[in-house]
């Protein structure tokens, strides 16, 4: 496996949630490319995730599958500009707090505009415990800063 180095950007970029190492706040997940076609990382839902009966909160789960599969398209394919278009989310399992989970994504379809990545949460012992198709288009720098500057 290799580390996933985060792409250049604006220093805001720099405090996500998920990924930013100036977020004091943040979860600091690093990301791996596990082959040529699937990234991975692995995190520990603490009890304070709890939504339901020491489950792990749903909003959880969308957050970790938004964020592995924005990385496919970064570390498959070096894209840096882009914006996530839709989020399908299937939960399959319930995820138990305190347990390692392991996120995995692939690309499934890629076109010039964009492209069909599939994001997974697995425990591990491999089972899918959840799951989304996400809908990624690809911007140009200038498009993508102008969404930004001008997010309401």
């Amino acid at each position: 496996m290799k580390k996933i180095e985060r792409p250049d950007e604006r220093a805001d970029g720099r405090k996500c949630f998920v990924c930013g190492p100036d977020n004091p706040q943040g979860l600091h997940l690093e990301f791996y490319k596990l082959d040529e076609e699937t990234i991975t990382a692995q995190v520990t839902p603490p009890p304070e995730w709890c939504g339901w009966d020491n489950l792990m909160h749903g909003g959880f789960h969308c957050v970790f599958l938004d964020e592995i599969t924005a990385w496919a398209v970064t570390g498959l394919r070096g894209v840096k500009h882009f914006v996530t278009a839709g989020l399908d989310v299937r939960y399959r399992k319930p995820v138990r707090l305190n347990q390692t989970l392991v996120l995995k994504s692939s690309i499934i379809e890629e076109s010039s505009r964009g492209a069909k990545v599939r994001g997974q949460i697995c425990n591990q012992a491999g089972e899918v415990l959840s799951e989304a198709k996400v809908r990624i288009v690809y911007l140009d720098e200038e498009r993508f800063h102008q969404i930004v500057d001008n997010a309401p």
